[in-house]
């Protein structure tokens, strides 16, 4: 009994695992695809010639890289790409910021503007935040 109990959850979660990754989508209006750019500088905040931040996130096994970013209020760039071997992706639904799911190597850009405050990014992906995959956007 104790092996079907097992197997059954084993099944489950492999199901979940094909269901999550099922494709790359992006979503309308708030990002753009970018499918060659990433900073090893991950986490830095620079202005443009906007006057916008960029910034860049790194997605891992269950974290994100770096776990804490600043950028200044208005037009906000974050280059987020999937360094990792499973799908991730990238949200801040304060802001309604959805990268869609990146597959393993996947990178898109996400412009989004936000007034002064603190927001919590995360992967959306069933059981990847519970298990580490957030951070905190602080805005000034």
């Amino acid at each position: 009994m104790r092996r079907l109990t097992i197997f059954i959850g084993i099944m489950a979660l492999a199901l979940s695992a094909v269901a999550c990754s099922s494709g790359n989508s992006s979503d309308s209006g708030s990002s753009s695809s970018d499918s060659g750019s990433s900073s090893s500088d991950s986490g830095s905040s620079n202005s443009s010639s906007g006057g916008g931040s960029s910034i860049s996130v790194g997605l891992g096994a269950f974290v994100m890289l770096p776990d804490s970013i600043s950028a200044s209020a208005g037009e906000i760039t974050v280059d987020v790409k999937n360094e990792d071997g499973s799908v991730h992706n990238f949200e801040i639904t304060e802001l309604g910021v959805a990268s869609g799911d990146l597959d393993p190597d996947g990178s898109i850009s996400v412009t989004f503007t936000a007034e002064a405050g603190t927001y919590e990014y995360f992967c959306s992906t069933p059981g990847h935040q519970p298990a580490g995959m957030f951070g905190t956007l602080t805005v000034t």
